[in-house]
């Protein structure tokens, strides 16, 4: 009597065969591959391995020893096209150190990332009209007493100096690295991004990536390279200018140059143009408006003992927004002001003084305290102080009492609601510098520069995403070497990210139709939406039964949503998708229902 053929057990799919989809265009593991020869001896090439990396970055975990875990449950095969050797177990916290290793030593980190940016390009017809650059610290746990600083930090392959720095995350006590990202407004896709030492500052590191993606774009002069504060400096604004780089910035409050343009601005009678308006369910009660004003100005500096003179335009914007989020911040400056005024009014009175010359020189020190939103007055005034006795007892009832002249210093504190204004209203306005004049239109080359800046969240959006969902720190890595590499393996993780949202939103809009979301079903959903409505689809092998690959657990928008993704899983050779079935009421999938139908029981839906 032959053996019983022991039954297969079913193998996760879920969202893996999206992830796989975009890594594919990008032909992420060809393109490490043909860097990296394989080993004979290893299961998996170095290319699966990063591949492992990324899906386990976007599965949130990122622990090199916690891969092969995190992957076991799912058919890596089926998903990925894997080789049939290849196991979960393959990826083991010792292979995926190597294969970091490989990638490092054969300089494929800024190799791997130029030909991802231009597959991703190229595949996807990426628009690149206006680029945004960011930097961030990623805080490290551990000693690293063998890390020491590059020999040449400009090196793009240059190791990482693993070492105290300034904390963005506000952890001083950590180690850390500088995490440095380029994003394309289009989609708010990564293209460019690496891990510099955690002692590296931001001026020279944002230099090192504008010539990064200058050397990386196809038309790196046609691009508005966009950034905050860290990217306004001498120095850089001369690199810009000597390779023609269109620009746009905010300028730091240090600078001369913003008291300046903001005098011209507070000295204009009439209101600044309106340049953007916000508000909640087109109800105008609630808009909120930036209004604002250009001025053309030299910006001029000496670098490197040549003298320069950058024209520039500076655009003062005034926020009804930052109004609203600094308004009860400034109110509690203030009140904390008055009481420190008031506190110093009432000891200069306790004060006396022999003379009146010595009372004017302390009323002149008591009135050069700073003083932002109230009005102090202050006068001598002159009184008669008994003097006291020579010697001690009780004085007798004809002795008289002698009197000296003494002045104090009297102090009245004001509120100076016309100074509190114009505090309050510099306090809330921002300069944006960009490098591009204004022509014939003012007011519109004034929106756009505002709107360019605008979409600085993208990057930020992209560093919210390292640190949740994607969890990039802390990193547990031995080497700062291997945390060079991984920093590439995050900007392929991060640029998948974005690319799956903007082909799902772009592929939902060009078909007219929606997916379930959060709420309801949405035309614009995130990645992790997407992620979700794939759950529970999963695979079951039967191919030692003589039977194909088989599809199960899947509903029909599921299968809906495959094909309309341009996802050939379902009509690959060899896979066979068991009956969809038919969302019930109340899944993720199924479609909401419409108002006025009837329920059980006979009521109504409200």
């Amino acid at each position: 009597m032959p053996a019983p053929v022991a039954l297969p057990e079913p193998k996760r799919l879920d969202h893996l065969p999206v992830i796989a989809h975009a890594l594919k265009k990008l032909r992420v593991r060809q393109v490490v591959d043909e860097l990296v020869a394989k080993d004979p001896r290893s299961r998996v090439s170095t290319g699966e391995c990063i591949e492992a990396l990324v899906t386990a970055i976007l599965l949130g975990k990122h622990t090199l020893y916690q891969v092969g875990q995190l992957l076991e449950p799912y058919d890596l095969q089926v998903a990925f096209g894997f080789n049939q050797v290849a196991q979960p177990s393959n990826f083991n916290d010792t292979r995926l150190a190597k294969a970091l290793d490989d990638l490092f030593d054969v300089g494929g980190v800024p190799k791997v990332n130029l030909a991802l940016t231009l597959s991703a390009v190229r595949e996807y017809e990426l628009s690149i009209q206006q680029v945004h650059v960011d930097l961030t610290s990623v805080s490290v746990h551990g000693d690293y007493a063998f890390s020491e600083p590059p020999a040449d930090p400009e090196d793009p392959q240059a190791i990482p100096h693993v070492t105290h720095g300034y904390s963005k995350a506000h952890r001083p006590d950590l180690k850390q690295v500088v995490f440095g990202l380029s994003v394309v407004s289009d989609g708010a896709v990564p293209v460019c991004g690496r891990v510099s030492s955690g002692n590296r500052g931001d001026g020279p590191e944002t230099r090192f990536m504008l010539r990064q993606l200058r050397e990386s774009l196809p038309d790196p002069t046609s691009v508005l390279y966009v950034g905050d504060s860290k990217m306004f400096s001498g120095e850089t604004l001369a690199l810009m200018s000597a390779h023609d780089l269109d620009f746009v910035t905010l300028l730091p409050r240090s600078v001369g140059l913003w008291q300046r343009v903001y005098a011209l601005f507070a000295a204009e009678g009439e209101r600044a143009p309106t340049l953007k308006v916000k508000c909640e369910d087109d109800d105008l009660e609630t808009a909120r408006y930036w209004r604002g004003r250009s001025y053309e100005m030299p910006y001029e500096f000496e670098h490197d003992g040549s003298d320069y003179s950058i024209p520039l335009r500076l655009l003062v914007v005034e926020s009804d927004a930052l109004k609203e989020r600094k308004r009860p911040g400034f109110e509690r400056r203030r009140v904390k002001e008055r009481a420190a005024l008031e506190k110093l009014a009432v000891n200069s009175a306790k004060q006396t003084y022999a003379c009146q010359l010595d009372a004017e020189r302390a009323m002149a020190r008591a009135l050069t305290k700073k003083v932002t939103v109230h009005r102090l007055e202050a006068r001598v005034v002159a009184e008669q102080q008994r003097r006291k006795r020579a010697r001690p007892g009780r004085p007798r009832k004809d002795e008289r009492h002698e009197h000296d002249e003494v002045w104090r210093v009297v102090i009245e504190v004001h509120d100076d609601p016309a100074a509190a204004e114009r505090r309050f209203r510099e306090e809330t306005c921002f300069v944006l510098v960009t490098s591009k004049l204004a022509g014939s239109d003012r007011e519109d080359a004034d929106r756009r520069t505002l709107v360019a800046y605008d979409e600085q969240d993208h990057v930020e959006r992209c560093f919210r995403w390292t640190k949740h969902p994607l969890a990039v720190a802390p990193i547990y890595l031995k080497t700062p070497k291997r945390i060079a590499a991984l920093g590439l393996v995050y900007v392929i993780a991060l640029m998948v990210y974005a690319l799956i949202q903007r082909d799902v939103r772009q592929r939902l809009a060009a078909a007219d139709t929606s997916m379930p979301g959060n709420r309801g079903w949405t035309r614009t959903p995130t990645t992790e939406v997407i992620f979700r409505a794939f759950r529970g689809v999963s695979t079951l092998d039967t191919k030692v039964l003589g039977e194909p690959i088989y599809v199960i657990q899947i509903d029909t928008e599921q299968v809906r949503l495959f094909n309309l993704f341009g996802l050939d899983l379902l009509h690959r050779a060899g896979i066979a998708c068991l009956e969809p079935r038919v969302p019930r009421p109340g899944s993720r999938t199924a479609k909401p229902v419409p108002r006025g139908r009837r329920k059980r029981g006979g009521k109504k839906s409200k």
